[in-house]
């Protein structure tokens, strides 16, 4: 009789356990926001903030590995975030699965909201960790503070593995993150033709930057019949692209050649997208001197 009330009150508390622990998830996706710590003009813990806090503090690691693949996006990020910060699950891993299931969410950090990717969010979680791990000790001269976080960023094994992830996914990647890892360090020849693809396929500036910046004379021809052929037909649509376009833009009437100079105008005035941001576009070509 003994042994079957104590299993019964075992049943009992996993069942309590289990409803608690639901009814936590499922109000953090009534809400379907990511929150950070602080919000607000005050920096205060917001109550989907403090649910999260909540239902963390009852889950192992391996039930917090296993949120991290849960179908909802923001449960996802809670989870994946926290497993950086506690350093008790690789984000390779966390990211790789994470880039099969792309998803837009809406974000609050501070008094700022935005609607962010979440392998976009979950990336920056372990940038910003170990760039900010890498100051403990070091100077408070700003010049030593960036080198001593790039050198950290630039070695770190983890990111590195992260950013080679990244670079050859055959999955839709937000193009924040093509920034970030061909911007963190150089990589060997053996990236340049995906890079190249970037370029090419997906009219990636940070890609055509990197190979301009590394190898401008070996990739020129290959630059001009781009520029010539599948640049003047590129949709340049969204908020990113437009970002894609100024910075061709920049670069071709910044060029000392006519020809260059010239498709930048033809692209100008072939597309209407970029018109959503003009004060940019005028201002690039009024430095140049080129009147449009």
């Amino acid at each position: 009789m003994k042994k079957l009330l104590n299993v019964l009150f075992v049943l009992t508390f996993s069942f309590c356990f289990s409803q608690t622990s639901t009814q936590l998830i499922d109000s953090i996706i009534k809400v379907n926001e990511f929150h950070t710590e602080c919000t607000g003009p005050g920096c205060w813990k917001s109550k989907q903030y403090l649910n999260w806090e909540k239902l963390k503090s009852k889950l192992s690691t391996d039930e917090i590995v296993e949120l991290s693949k849960h179908q909802n996006p923001v449960i996802r990020t809670y989870a994946a975030t926290e497993l950086i910060q506690t350093s008790k699950y690789p984000l390779s891993k966390i990211l790789n699965f994470e880039l099969t299931k792309p998803a837009l969410i809406e974000t609050l950090d501070g008094c700022l909201g935005d609607y962010e990717s979440t392998s976009s969010v979950i990336y920056n979680e372990y940038w910003n960790k170990i760039r900010f791990e890498a100051l403990e000790g070091t100077s408070n001269n700003d010049s030593i503070k960036n080198l001593v976080m790039s050198k950290k960023v630039k070695a770190d094994i983890e990111m590195k593995k992260t950013d080679s992830i990244i670079i050859f996914s055959k999955n839709k990647v937000d193009p924040l993150l093509y920034g970030k890892a061909l911007s963190n360090r150089t990589y060997s020849r053996g990236y340049n033709s995906r890079i190249l693809e970037l370029l090419l396929n997906y009219n990636d500036f940070v890609a055509f930057n990197y190979l301009n910046k590394h190898y401008p004379k070996e990739y020129d021809l290959q630059f001009r019949t781009y520029f010539k052929t599948k640049f003047l037909d590129a949709k340049f649509e969204t908020e990113n692209e437009i970002y894609d376009l100024l910075g061709f833009i920049d670069f071709l009437v910044e060029s000392e050649d006519s020809d260059l100079k010239k498709i930048a105008i033809n692209k100008l005035k072939k597309d209407d997208s970029w018109k959503a941001e003009e004060d940019w576009f005028m201002k690039s070509l009024e430095k140049n001197g080129i009147k449009f």
